[in-house]
């Protein structure tokens, strides 16, 4: 048996493989909620295209009703209804169907590569779940505040997100007025070129970063143009923003006033944690009520000493951080609610 000579070239041949290989995977993952969108797309519109047709039966029974001088019971308004069917809805249900079997089959596709595929996967449903629930609250608790995502990756999130702002947009179309609830916008905020260099003592100290899982440049994902291209089949132009470079940078010229009901924060490392947070804080950007989730809130063996977990601990001291924390909703995050801290006051 030939041993297998490990020299820098091949170690770069590996790595390319290795790219390439989560490359392939991601793809699968961003194909599979497309089809999710389609899906809930042709839902919404088979229920849409119910309504007309229930309520054109109830007018139908009344007249009879009233000419005929005799009352309909349930078991006839059964019979007619089902008399009354029509082929298109066969049809759509037909597409849905197709659309979970192909949904189905890549799902298995990306479980069949191994665990890390699978608690990826579970990790990210669970988080575009999470996150669409959050959304919706804060549209029917009247949360202040736009939505923010602090690093983008694959865009999964960030689509989630988009589609969550969307679905609220129709369903509170009627309660926006009564309550002054704007229309939210959507915040994205990536470098769109990986991590950065480790920089801060804590974060080298850190497992992931000195085993090199988070260093400078992984955990990039979809391009600028891309994210913008990802995010504009949900969102009107005017209804999200993206900020490229490093949150140091970005999330300083905020402008005045701006304000958030839920912050996804997904930066990793607990410097990016604290570039990101610390001047929402600082400047009062922060509602009453937001929702703040740490999508990284169990690596580094779940140790209080880095990343996340060490941001958020000095940041509740820093700014005296009132809060209820509403504990895990995935194998590694965690969601937070803001009540009060130091500096915040009413617009």
């Amino acid at each position: 048996m030939t041993k297998l000579e490990i020299n820098d070239k091949t170690i770069a041949e590996l790595k390319v493989i290795c790219m390439r290989l989560e490359y392939e995977k991601n793809e699968r993952i961003k194909e599979r909620d497309q089809y999710h969108t389609e899906r809930d797309r042709l839902a919404y519109q088979l229920e849409q295209m119910q309504l007309p047709y229930f309520w054109k039966l109830i007018q139908l029974f009344r007249v009879g009703k009233r000419l005929m001088g005799k009352i309909i019971n349930a078991e006839l308004l059964n019979v007619l209804m089902r008399k009354r069917s029509y082929n298109r809805s066969g049809e759509i249900t037909s597409a849905i169907s197709n659309l979970q079997i192909q949904i189905d089959a890549i799902a298995g596709k990306i479980q069949a590569e191994g665990w890390e595929g699978h608690w990826i996967l579970s990790h990210r449903w669970h988080t575009v779940k999470e996150l669409s629930m959050g959304v919706a609250a804060c549209y029917g608790y009247g949360i202040e505040g736009d939505i923010a995502e602090f690093g983008t990756m694959s865009g999964v999130s960030a689509e989630g997100l988009a589609r969550a702002i969307s679905a609220n947009d129709k369903s509170y179309r009627n309660a926006r007025p009564v309550h002054l609830l704007p229309n939210k916008r959507l915040f994205l905020f990536d470098s769109f070129e990986g991590l950065p260099p480790t920089e801060h003592a804590v974060d080298a100290e850190s497992l992931h970063v000195k085993e090199g899982t988070w260093s400078a440049g992984t955990c990039r994902g979809l391009s600028k143009s891309e994210l913008y291209d990802l995010i504009g089949k949900h969102l009107e132009s005017d209804r999200y923003e993206i900020h490229e470079g490093w949150f140091k940078n970005t999330v300083p010229n905020l402008p005045k006033g701006q304000k958030f009901a839920i912050l996804h924060v997904d930066g990793d490392l607990y410097s990016s944690t604290m570039d990101c947070l610390a001047p929402l804080f600082e400047n009062n950007m922060i509602a009453e009520g937001a929702l703040i989730y740490f999508d990284d809130w169990s690596p580094n063996r779940c140790s209080p000493n880095y990343g996340e977990r060490r941001a958020w601990k000095e940041l509740v001291e820093r700014f005296n951080v009132v809060y209820s924390d509403d504990g895990s909703y995935s194998l590694l995050a965690r969601r937070f609610v803001v009540h009060s801290y130091n500096g915040m006051c009413s617009s």
